[in-house]
């Protein structure tokens, strides 16, 4: 552990926030992240603790627009979670037209990465039914990519 802490003593920092963030404390810290402590990659999880409510559309673009100028200005890559809308089942694979809220958001950003789990498989699985191990698991799927030329689509597989 101490030798963790002594590597991790200048590299990692955490801002442990409990439950929601004003949108402008969240653009303060990450300016500050940015140009104080040179940080090079920021994780948020996730916007909808970082705008009051849930059809805040214009809150949503605002703190999407602000972190996409930080991250140009300070060359930082910024994660930013984010969730989908609930689809027909959970056995559907969901696109970019698929996150909850404002299409300002995947408009705004440079990449978007969608996890999804295979539950028809976890729950055959769990049934001790038969199924296709050479089934994914799980996918991670580039839904964009503004200055890439490919989307890929990775399988995953728990071990």
């Amino acid at each position: 552990m101490r030798q963790f802490a002594g590597w991790t003593d200048t590299r990692l920092w955490l801002y442990d926030q409990q439950g929601t963030v004003s949108p402008e404390t969240i653009v303060a810290v990450t300016r500050y992240c940015a140009k104080e402590l040179g940080i090079q990659h920021m994780f948020i999880d996730s916007l909808m603790k970082c705008v009051k409510n849930e059809d805040d559309y214009n809150g949503q673009k605002y703190v999407v627009d602000e972190l996409c100028a930080i991250a140009k200005d300070h060359e930082m890559h910024i994660h930013l979670i984010h969730h989908i809308k609930k689809l027909a089942n959970e056995e559907q694979t969901p696109g970019k037209f698929d996150a909850k809220g404002s299409g300002a958001i995947t408009d705004q950003v440079d990449n978007m990465l969608i996890h999804w789990r295979n539950k028809g498989k976890e729950g055959a699985i769990k049934r001790g039914e038969s199924h296709d191990a050479s089934e994914p698991d799980a996918l991670l799927i580039c839904a964009k990519q503004r200055n890439g030329e490919d989307e890929p689509l990775i399988q995953l597989w728990f071990d």
